[in-house]
């Protein structure tokens, strides 16, 4: 007979440290709150000096502000390059700045409209990973942060990477038309290194605002798929305790055949009621919180799904410019054996495609955390028909129903699942519309 052991479940308490979701964005949620974007909306903001209020809602109104006016100029920029242009590669460029500027917009307005929701929702996430950990302090949700901090630093590095590339562009060709010293009375009157000021500003917020469309939803939804695995190990947790008090019971009488050790474990199972009223237990438990993290993440899925479908669709649109880009001067690249023409699109598309990639992977992982359940759920009834009780069979094919009936995954605007084949959708998205812009050409 296959007994079901527990797996993963760590018995040092001293080690067992979880990591809450609180935690994870905490940098970012400081980040926010010290650069005057967004104040509460990870985590509520006590303070009764009135005067530190005033400053931080003009701090608010100023980036806001900001970004607009920037948003605005690329947009006039834009219109009139279009309206001077007939190829678009030469709008690309302005593209690159205007799209990323627009998309931090809609970010910032949408995080303002709905940051009481987003409290509200962090709140009741915390009250969510509070219960799992009371519960069971053999296992924890998060024990490691090294997909958060590799994400962190792949994003301050692109940050970084954004401003030596504005300084670059500012120092060759300040008279570019995504620059706001493209004009020759703003050159006379502003320094360069304001004008370099005011991009590295706008490129900072963009770039904070952004994260709220990948890293943050990518990081819920991670956690998400690490409270289903926690709900997978309370299961293995009762069967195993159950079937090791059945084989005490059993070992503790004289030898006996196999088949005759069989039958005895049967009916030592379907007796002992204590054993099975607590499989039953934490089977019902089970239900309530996967019940719980599904209207979490369906939440999630409304406050953050937004944003995620804008930011996926503006990294598709960017993959493929750039990659228009690359290929429209290669040849002109390889004439002259230099590669100035092409590896800043070079170095930008890698950027989106690790983005595009990560987050997705990361995001992902619910669906195949959901599916690694439900395939435990089948494992139990195949192996162990003969040993569960009749309720409990019950318990657990209901349960299996449900988890078909109502999928538990990332759904942005609940147009489609997030999944590790969303990646060859959009490869081929990417394939289809540079052709296009080719044979255009």
């Amino acid at each position: 007979m296959v007994l079901v052991q527990p797996q993963n479940v760590k018995t040092d308490k001293q080690n067992n440290v979880n990591i809450p979701l609180e935690e994870i964005l905490r940098p970012l949620w400081k980040l926010t709150y010290y650069s005057g974007i967004l104040l509460d909306w990870c985590r509520p903001i006590s303070n009764s000096n009135r005067l530190s209020e005033v400053a931080q809602y003009v701090c608010i109104s100023l980036s806001f502000s900001l970004v607009f006016l920037l948003m605005l100029f690329e947009t006039v920029q834009l219109i009139l390059l279009i309206g001077m242009e007939s190829n678009i590669h030469t709008i690309i460029p302005n593209l690159i700045w205007f799209t990323p500027i627009l998309l931090a917009f809609l970010v910032y307005g949408h995080c303002l409209r709905e940051q009481r929701y987003f409290l509200n929702f962090f709140n009741d996430w915390s009250k969510l990973e509070e219960a799992f950990t009371k519960s069971d302090v053999t296992y924890t949700m998060c024990r490691s942060k090294r997909v958060h901090l590799m994400m962190y630093a792949a994003y301050v590095f692109m940050i970084f990477g954004s401003l030596i590339s504005i300084g670059f562009s500012l120092q060759t060709s300040p008279e570019a038309s995504y620059l706001i010293s493209t004009y020759k009375a703003v050159r006379e009157i502003i320094p360069l290194f304001f004008c370099f000021f005011l991009h590295l500003i706008s490129i900072w917020l963009t770039w904070i605002l952004l994260s709220f469309g990948d890293i943050v939803p990518a990081f819920i939804y991670y956690h998400a798929a690490l409270a289903v695995n926690c709900l997978e190990n309370d299961i293995r947790t009762a069967f195993a305790k159950r079937n090791s008090a059945n084989c005490e019971g059993v070992c503790a009488s004289p030898l006996l055949p196999t088949r005759k050790f069989n039958e005895t474990l049967y009916l030592n199972t379907n007796r002992s009621s204590a054993p099975s009223q607590n499989v039953e237990d934490a089977i019902r438990l089970m239900w309530t919180r996967f019940e719980d993290i599904n209207q979490l993440v369906g939440r999630a899925n409304f406050l953050f799904g937004r944003l995620m479908f804008y930011n996926q669709g503006w990294l598709v649109f960017m993959i493929t410019l750039l990659l228009y880009s690359i290929l429209y001067k290669l040849k002109d690249a390889l004439e002259t054996q230099s590669a100035d023409m092409i590896l800043p699109y070079c170095l930008n598309v890698l950027a989106f495609i690790f983005r595009l990639i990560s987050c997705t992977l990361i995001s992902s992982q619910l669906h195949k955390s959901v599916s690694k359940l439900h395939t435990f759920l089948n494992y139990l009834l195949s192996h162990h028909w003969g040993t569960v009780s009749k309720d409990e069979r019950e318990l657990l094919r209901s349960f299996q129903t449900r988890l078909q009936s109502d999928h538990l995954v990332t759904s942005p605007l609940g147009l489609y699942h997030v999944t590790p084949t969303t990646l060859l959708t959009v490869l081929g998205l990417v394939v289809s519309y540079v052709i296009v812009l080719i044979q255009s050409k």
